[in-house]
């Protein structure tokens, strides 16, 4: 519930709009200067997350964040067609150490071919020379089931025509294969496969990813859905991860029947990646 001044605040509009345009500005001066810190650091890391919208890219990123045990400054959803710090939404979490200080780049539904565009590539080789910046690529990804439940629950335009499931299933599989046999997508920075039913669901397998990141292991951050993700599809204003975490492996059995989500996931190899990165039995038979 907010507070008495903080509804006085909002109940006068002109007042609201400069205390928000203040925070604004404060917050980009903040991410700036720790920015710079992070540039001045020895060893620090940019990490570059690219996924499908709706795979867990925000509470993925959320526990990075908080379990990153340097300084960590993060730039969501760039467009590869721009330059990596024209997001619109940041994040930082200052640290007193400078252990492990990270950049975090977040990508989303681009392929691998957006990836390697000028933009991103530029940056990254400038920071490698300048800085001696270390580069990590990882790509995000959720059982085909759940994910393509949830993109439909929340853009149903976008499944209107076969070329439009089609595509959407492209992108999919490009992303599943590289998490499968995770190689270099551009020099030689390592991918690694960030797997969203794992992380919320599996210690051991979060333990293990944050071992290889070289974070800290728990699950603060975890619980907590970030304002730029928007929330549940499912249930809109949902702002518990906890209650995602049991329902994470049965949500789309709500849209059983829909033809639209049957024939996204009615495919051969999309079944066979939800088995194998997954472990989730096929649930239909293949049409394709």
């Amino acid at each position: 519930m907010s507070s008495p001044l903080h509804r006085t605040v909002r109940s006068v509009p002109a007042l609201h709009r400069i205390l928000q345009s203040a925070k604004t500005r404060l917050h980009r001066a903040t991410l700036h200067s720790l920015e710079k810190r992070v540039s001045r650091a020895e060893h620090y890391e940019i990490f570059v997350i690219f996924g499908m919208r709706r795979s867990g890219n925000h509470v993925t990123i959320n526990w990075l964040l908080n379990q990153n045990p340097g300084t960590v400054v993060f730039y969501n959803n760039i467009r590869p067609e721009n330059p990596p710090y024209s997001a619109r939404m940041t994040e930082y979490r200052l640290r007193l150490t400078d252990r492990k200080p990270r950049i975090v780049l977040s990508y989303e539904d681009v392929s691998i071919a957006e990836m390697q565009w000028a933009h991103l590539t530029d940056f990254l080789t400038d920071r490698q020379a300048r800085h001696g910046a270390s580069v990590r690529f990882g790509v995000m990804m959720r059982d085909p089931y759940n994910l393509f439940a949830s993109r439909l629950r929340k853009w149903p335009e976008r499944f209107s025509t076969p070329g439009d499931r089609a595509a959407q299933r492209t992108l999919y599989l490009e992303h599943a294969r590289l998490a499968l046999n995770p190689t270099p997508i551009w020099q030689d920075a390592p991918v690694v496969p960030l797997l969203y039913n794992n992380l919320i669901s599996d210690r051991a397998a979060r333990d293990n990813l944050a071992d290889q990141l070289e974070i800290s292991r728990g699950t603060k951050g975890l619980d907590d859905i970030p304002v730029y993700g928007h929330g549940s599809s499912f249930d809109g204003t949902e702002v518990s991860g906890a209650v995602v975490r049991d329902q994470v492996f049965s949500r789309w059995q709500t849209l059983t029947g829909n033809p639209l989500f049957e024939d996204m996931v009615r495919h051969s190899e999309i079944m066979e990646i939800g088995t194998r990165l997954f472990n989730m039995p096929a649930p239909f038979s293949p049409t394709d």
